[in-house]
């Protein structure tokens, strides 16, 4: 099981996005061993793959994640995620232990995939 938050904004990641992550977790009496989920797309009003990809997670952001075992994925990252593994018979399971792995920002790219924690 997971907790997920999902968003748009036209900006970024906002601390206060995490912590309603952490919120729906407490008050379903779960403590933060529950993994939780921040799927946002930022950038909404931005054109293109290169100007979506642009928008980073603050290292304050991913540190914070982390801690609270809250993993942020931006939609342009689920995709590109989701574009390398997609081949593979256990994708599902290699999400699954993403989202477990401990919070951070999962950041994916044409290039790979990888989970920063600060």
């Amino acid at each position: 099981m997971a907790f997920c938050e999902v968003k748009g904004t036209t900006r970024g990641v906002k601390r206060e996005y995490i912590n309603q992550v952490d919120s729906h977790r407490e008050r379903s009496g779960d403590s933060q061993d529950t993994p939780g989920m921040l799927l946002i797309n930022t950038g909404m009003q931005r054109e293109g793959i290169e100007e979506r990809i642009s928008i980073e997670i603050g290292g304050e952001h991913s540190v914070h994640a982390a801690g609270m075992n809250i993993i942020i994925i931006r939609t342009i990252d689920l995709l590109f995620l989701m574009r390398h593994i997609e081949k593979e018979q256990n994708r599902g399971e290699i999400l699954l232990e993403l989202i477990k792995s401990g919070g951070g920002w999962l950041k994916a790219d044409e290039k790979g995939y990888k989970l920063i924690r600060g």
